[in-house]
């Protein structure tokens, strides 16, 4: 699974860990993947596993100052992904995450009445088909309603 990812050309970005205070943490040291003008997908990965998949608008650094903030604060998602994450290092297991920029291009069209490039990133359909190609064990209640027609494969 992992080297299919890596096909996709996910990279390493960095890594969650518990710190000194045994709280969750993540620790992102790639520059490309803190701060970012274009969406990006990442993934958590424990060995060869592909435990969790999602996409990143603002780069992953923010989107996992997100995360913690839903692992200490009580979402139920993500008190429930805390729990996964702390049993998974607590096991001995490494969780590295894996980032990618997603495609991304800008479309002239018209919009009410004049003509307007607008740009489109596909992160919301990146997203979609990783989880349903890899169906991480973390990723639930997820339902598609994205629209796409595959032209070749």
């Amino acid at each position: 699974m992992l080297n299919k990812l890596l096909r996709y050309n996910f990279e390493i970005a960095g890594r969650l860990v518990l710190d000194q205070n045994n709280t969750l943490a993540y620790d992102i040291p790639v520059s490309k993947f803190i701060s970012q003008d274009h969406a990006q997908v990442y993934a958590w990965v424990s060995g060869q596993e592909i435990l969790y998949i999602g996409q990143a608008g603002k780069g992953l650094q923010k989107r996992h100052r997100e995360h913690r903030a839903g692992w200490q604060n009580g979402s139920s998602t993500g008190v429930k992904l805390a729990h996964n994450i702390r049993a998974e290092l607590q096991a001995g297991r490494h969780i590295v995450i894996y980032g990618r920029t997603c495609d991304h291009f800008w479309h002239e069209t018209p919009l009410l009445g004049r003509m307007a490039a607008i740009h489109i990133n596909l992160a919301d359909q990146e997203e979609d088909i990783l989880i349903q190609e890899f169906k991480p064990r973390w990723n639930t209640n997820r339902s598609t309603t994205l629209k796409r027609r595959w032209i070749s494969e």
